[in-house]
């Protein structure tokens, strides 16, 4: 199949996936009686975070061999970089779209909860960026900061679950996989909008599905385009696979942002980088050599760099929010441009301007 086409359907069933999962994790909030929060930081990010976390899994313990170990780095540091620039590009972007139907350009969300997230990821992120800088002889510090970030992350669903929720005036849309079915299929009288806990789970199901699927189409299209302009893997799965594996939080996160749903819209991103960096970093530091430097010229220089980016651009948004109790329009563009930092590192070390440039074998 084509690239151009598998692209196209990839982009449909992401597309599809994202408004089946939006719809059914805030039934399912809703039914377990979570707090927005709770519902945006922890359900909806961690349910679309499968997709980039599968990928440098399935690389590292499936695909096995060099390459695949830098392609799998590569995408667990790719995740949090991508979350903390490019999606902030893609929600500023959706903040003017709609500024006209929400009367503003700033997200209006829980604080407490945006500054929780942030300051749980700068934390553990800075810990695993940290030991992948010391050298092999104090190994045992990375077995250290790997026992240390599952547990903490633990501490951080507890947080999470353990806030009240507020009664919530919002009328949610049908359960669109009963609303779509014929009326004469439906069990009860208004169904779709009384749904029970096992048409919920059905719809997530059915959404993961179409997420991973569609994930799985897109990286392939695009890592058979990155392999014909001979692009390194390392440098591919930062760039461009978590570009696609990164379309649910995004895309979720702009059909909130329409819908004035701000903390569901930021904690679906910012919960994500929670996750990304506990769970897949702490794979990557016990199955990978997790090494970096941030020496230019080295192998590992582009990867260093995408860290102490995605911490510089998360301490300015927790900044900002601290600051000023939300964030603007410009806010999100700032931190957003740290990606192109990147992107023009990138192009000027393929080009030989800087040293090491990283082309595949």
């Amino acid at each position: 199949m084509p690239d151009v086409v598998m692209l196209a359907i990839a982009f449909v069933m992401i597309i599809a996936g994202s408004q089946y999962f939006m719809n059914a994790v805030e039934w399912l909030g809703r039914h377990l009686k979570l707090s927005e929060s709770a519902t945006g930081s922890l359900l909806a990010a961690i349910g679309t975070a499968m997709p980039e976390t599968l990928v440098p899994i399935v690389a590292i313990f499936v695909a096995g061999g060099a390459q695949a170990k830098d392609v799998g780095t590569g995408g667990i540091l790719g995740a949090p970089f991508m979350l903390s620039t490019l999606a902030m590009l893609v929600i500023a972007g959706a903040l003017w779209a709609f500024r006209k139907r929400r009367f503003t350009t700033s997200l209006e969300f829980d604080v407490a909860s945006a500054e929780s997230d942030l300051k749980f990821f700068l934390g553990a992120y800075a810990l695993a960026f940290g030991v992948a800088l010391l050298p092999e002889s104090v190994r045992w510090a990375r077995w250290l900061v790997a026992a240390a970030l599952i547990p903490l992350y633990g501490l951080y669903m507890r947080r999470l679950l353990t806030q009240p929720a507020a009664p919530s005036e919002d009328e949610l849309g049908p359960l669109h996989i009963i609303n779509h079915l014929p009326t004469r299929l439906h069990l009860q009288e208004g169904w779709p909008h009384n749904p029970g806990l096992g048409s919920i789970l059905a719809q997530v199901a059915l959404a993961m599905a179409l997420l991973i699927g569609g994930a799985d189409l897109f990286v392939q299209a695009v890592e058979g385009i990155g392999s014909a302009l001979g692009i390194a893997p390392l440098v591919l799965s930062l760039i461009i696979t978590p570009v696609a594996t990164e379309l649910p939080e995004v895309l979720n996160s702009g059909f909130w942002i329409r819908r004035r749903k701000d903390t569901l819209a930021f904690g679906n991103v910012s919960g994500a980088m929670v996750f990304q960096s506990a769970f897949p970093v702490t794979i990557g530091i016990l199955f990978t050599d997790w090494a970096l430097s941030l020496r230019p010229g080295d192998a590992t220089f582009l990867p260093a760099l995408s860290c102490v980016l995605a911490l510089l651009s998360g301490a300015m948004l927790l900044f900002l929010v601290r600051r000023f109790d939300s964030l603007h329009f410009t806010h999100l563009l700032a931190s957003g441009s740290l990606y192109l930092v990147f992107v023009v590192a990138v192009v000027l070390t393929m080009a030989g301007v800087l040293p090491g440039a990283p082309v595949a074998e």
